[in-house]
């Protein structure tokens, strides 16, 4: 699973994207494959696991990793809570 997350600008996700976005060059999209898995890694790195309510730390944990990447769309980020809301049960 890691070997897939580390290559995924080389694998079937690049092939994806390279055909809704024809436009973008190979460099582009495989900078923007490496973006997201880095946001989505943060985003979990920066999960607590603590004594407050678990809703406020999933927002607090996609707060902390938006802050290093900001240029997301608002739809990202609220996906993004719901990611680590699910997978840190």
């Amino acid at each position: 699973m890691r070997h897939d997350r580390d290559f995924a600008h080389e694998g079937p996700t690049f092939n994806h994207l390279k055909s809704a976005q024809p436009r973008a060059s190979d460099a582009e999209i495989k900078q923007a494959i490496i973006a997201a898995v880095r946001f989505e890694d943060a985003c979990f790195k920066y999960f607590v696991d603590d004594s407050t309510d678990y809703w406020e730390r999933c927002v607090r944990a996609v707060a902390r990793a938006a802050k290093q990447s900001p240029f997301y769309l608002a739809g990202t980020y609220q996906q993004a809570r719901n990611d680590v809301a699910y997978y840190m049960k």
